[in-house]
């Protein structure tokens, strides 16, 4: 699984990154590899959630909170970990 753009090694270290999609190809993989439907619907639910108020830098959409790769992923993170306790 990868994301459309690839590795986008242009902006490597730079924490600009959109980590969404690989947030996305995540769920993919655990909905048609390994067939977990709850897992699939529980990462797209909670990347959803998150979307719904933030955005990373290279986003156009100027009504959500623009935050980096890091901070997107540790939001994301602190969301999952609060859905699954």
């Amino acid at each position: 699984y990868n994301t459309l753009h690839g590795a986008a090694t242009d902006i490597k270290g730079k924490d600009v990154g959109n980590p969404s999609g690989t947030i996305s190809n995540l769920a993919l993989m655990f909905k048609y590899s390994f067939n977990k439907i709850e897992i699939y619907n529980l990462i797209r639910d909670i990347l959803n959630k998150v979307l719904s108020k933030y955005r990373s830098f290279d986003s156009s959409d100027t009504n959500k909170i623009k935050v980096g790769t890091n901070e997107f992923y540790k939001i994301y993170l602190e969301e999952l970990k609060s859905e699954i306790q």
